[in-house]
């Protein structure tokens, strides 16, 4: 109850507009440090199937929330500029720091130095004067092809293609494909439609491209990539691109604020839930709630549009305050025939903890996936 009375006073539950943030002093900062990271690590404890985890693995959630917590109350700043200013001083270092520890200690960061390489190269846009930063894991051996476009998660306005380097390298180990990881535009220098044209024009770039010619083609995602994941492969199908299937992990789905999960898991949350209302108003910033269509978010997609994507694989987190939308999106993908697979998962949003197990359980999926698709392919050959 203590640690719930502190999150009260620290952030608000709602998501409705309270007029300007207040600033939070350093004592309220430290107990909100204190409170995310015990918060954290109790619902660990407490979680039957966490038990049996070494001591490491609760080291990097508790990482985790003390970095959310000393980095979240810099959106509060004066200005986006100041905003984004401040969370390049503070949120990378934290975040590199975080993941750095986890590709040392977590089986899932072990795994995916050892058995690949990167490289980082650049992909044309539409702009002829601006190209796509991209970076590029590949197996050290036994490459199959098998083509996956990667989308970083940090709520469309943090991160970057390096940073979550340990996921897609797992992906790359464990599935023997290549990955390009997408440095997309975000906010709130680029607001809507920017990061998604971006992911789209490196689709078609790597598409286009023969070396990758014969590949089975998907496109994935965490969180905010999760969220940009879904909307490139709708997007792809309406222009007629064939995508082989489309992963989200924990994704963000919309600019949504009824779901009950968000003020429920609001005190594992990554993010205050006033900055998520920030983030998706810097992301759509200038365009009308009566302008939105499946272009935002495929939640507000007919069926008929809906049923063009390609199959979805999709995991949403127990303790996650995306939970309720990312259940929503496998309900309507089911609803239109277009679900290959989800899971729920008994973790928090973005943790180490339990982030080998979401990441084995994607990669069966996807595993699954090429085997229908091949099976599919062996039978068009005997007709």
């Amino acid at each position: 109850p203590l640690l719930l009375v502190c999150q009260h006073h620290l952030e608000p539950t709602g998501l409705v507009d309270r007029g300007p943030p207040r600033c939070i002093s350093r004592c309220g900062l430290s107990m909100r440090v204190f409170a995310r990271a015990c918060a954290s690590t109790l619902a660990c404890l407490i979680n039957p199937v966490a038990r049996g985890l070494r001591l490491s693995d609760y080291f990097i959630i508790v990482l985790a929330q003390i970095k959310a917590a000393l980095t979240s109350v810099y959106m509060f700043g004066p200005s986006s500029a100041d905003k984004l200013d401040a969370l390049t001083l503070v949120e990378r270092p934290f975040l590199a720091f975080c993941w750095l520890v986890a590709s040392r200690l977590l089986p899932v960061g072990r795994r995916a130095r050892r058995d690949t390489c990167c490289t980082d190269s650049a992909l044309p846009s539409r702009e002829a004067d601006r190209t796509i930063p991209v970076t590029i894991a590949v197996p050290n051996e036994g490459a199959r092809p098998l083509l996956i476009l990667f989308m970083h998660g940090g709520g469309l306005v943090l991160g970057s293609a390096r940073e979550e380097e340990v996921l897609y390298r797992f992906f790359a180990s464990r599935l023997k494909a290549t990955v390009v990881s997408v440095e997309y535009r975000m906010v709130p220098e680029a607001p809507f439609p920017a990061c998604i044209d971006d992911c789209e024009d490196a689709a078609l770039a790597v598409l286009s491209d023969p070396a990758y010619h014969g590949h089975r083609f998907i496109v994935a995602g965490m969180s905010a990539g999760g969220y940009l994941a879904i909307q490139l492969a709708l997007l792809l199908a309406h222009a007629g691109v064939q995508v082989d299937a489309h992963v989200a992990i924990a994704p963000m789905v919309g600019p949504f604020g009824h779901f009950s999960s968000l003020a429920d898991n609001a005190w594992l949350g990554l993010f205050p839930l006033r900055t998520i209302t920030w983030m998706w108003g810097e992301f759509l910033r200038g365009v009308r709630p009566h302008e939105w269509t499946w272009r935002v978010s495929a939640l507000l997609a007919t069926d008929e549009e809906l049923a063009l994507t390609c199959p979805g694989i999709v995991t949403y987190h127990q303790f996650d305050t995306l939970r309720d939308e990312g259940e929503a999106y496998v309900r309507r993908l089911e609803g239109v025939g277009k679900l290959h697979g989800a899971r729920e998962m008994p973790y928090p949003h973005g943790s180490g903890v339990g982030m080998y197990a979401i990441l084995d359980t994607v990669a069966q999926m996807i595993e699954t996936r090429l085997e229908v698709l091949a099976s599919a392919e062996c039978s068009r050959k005997k007709l």
